[in-house]
């Protein structure tokens, strides 16, 4: 993907997916050693770190499958040993995914609200359908947040996003089975968190598209290898540039929303000094231009902006929940007020 998306280390919650990326790297840099080199001691490795990675996110069971597709770069001679690979990396997770199950007495993942059951396995074609095959390669292509107002720079900039694109794909030449070896790898790598890849304008939700984007990683250094000298300084310097430009707007809302979640804190900090209650707050938002708001944290951004106490905070999200909310957020005027009188 591109460097162009801010949320993946920006968001400290975000954490869990670098690790497990790492992990999912480490291992396929281990088994091409052992496809390369016949030595044991990489694949003995790379089981080890195998479970490393399916313990920390479950992103991590899509390795039998990018294993597979990893293989399908390598020369065809090493295929017997990809095999053996692919096998004992499957065993692994399937073992770790059992135990999961007996840990956690059930499959586990994001429960679906009021139903009680695990999202990734309700029926919903269409919508997933919609994130596989369109929202996730949109994200990919063009990771531009498009909530936040584009500059007469960053238009310019953006509207040449294509150039470097179509130039590669008329002038590159790489083996088929590799092309599709990469595009396999990235739908392979964004299956697991499927349910979450309905990625809207602010681009609230690009880190689970930090391990697809390794895929698309491959696809470009192949394509950019497969053409000469001279044009591979020319399309790394447009594409550079484009990626700067789009990070920098990207980067926009992550430096003014935080501000504001920090003013609407103390000065919401300031009416709670004159009360002695508990209150509770309703109608916090989420997010903000694609960057976490308010809605988890209200309580300590209140006390380390204002010195009140935590304990004396109940924060609610959305706008069904909030009947007994004696503050509510104002959306409009960007600050937390006493909720009127019904």
């Amino acid at each position: 993907m591109s460097a162009a998306a801010a949320e993946p280390v920006a968001w400290i919650d975000a954490g869990f997916d670098l690790v497990t990326t790492a992990f999912v790297l480490v291992v396929l840099l281990l088994v091409c050693r052992y496809l390369g080199s016949g030595n044991h001691a990489p694949l003995a490795a790379a089981l080890a770190v195998t479970v490393m990675g399916v313990l920390s996110k479950e992103s991590a069971y899509c390795l039998p499958a990018l294993v597979v597709l990893t293989a399908l770069i390598h020369p065809r001679a090493d295929r017997p040993r990809a095999l053996r690979a692919f096998l004992l990396i499957a065993a692994a997770c399937i073992i770790v995914f059992a135990y999961r199950w007996w840990a956690l007495g059930g499959v586990g993942g994001y429960l679906v609200r009021g139903a009680g059951a695990a999202e990734f396995l309700r029926y919903n074609l269409v919508p997933r359908a919609n994130a596989l095959l369109l929202r996730l390669w949109t994200v990919l292509f063009s990771p531009v947040n498009w909530s936040e107002p584009l500059t007469p720079i960053s238009k310019a900039v953006l509207a040449a996003l294509p150039l470097p694109i179509v130039s590669l794909v008329l002038v590159a030449r790489i083996p088929r089975r590799q092309f599709l070896a990469c595009l396999g790898f990235t739908l392979a790598a964004a299956i697991p968190a499927q349910e979450m890849l309905l990625i809207g304008l602010d681009l609230s939700g690009t880190r689970v598209l930090y391990l697809p984007a390794v895929g698309m990683a491959l696809l470009w250094g192949l394509l950019s290898d497969s053409v000469g000298r001279r044009a591979q300084v020319v399309l790394l310097g447009l594409s550079l540039a484009i990626q700067v430009t789009a990070l920098e707007h990207n980067l926009v809302p992550w430096h003014d929303v935080p501000e504001s979640a920090r003013a609407a804190c103390r000065s919401f900090g300031l009416q709670l000094a004159s009360l002695s209650d508990p209150v509770t707050v309703g109608r916090l938002p989420a997010t903000e231009r694609g960057v976490v708001f308010l809605q988890n944290g209200l309580p300590e951004c209140v006390e380390f902006n204002s010195g009140v106490s935590a304990d004396r905070i109940r924060a609610l999200g959305g706008t069904d929940r909030d009947q007994a909310a004696t503050f509510v957020w104002d959306d409009e005027r960007g600050f937390i007020h006493g909720r009127p009188p019904h």
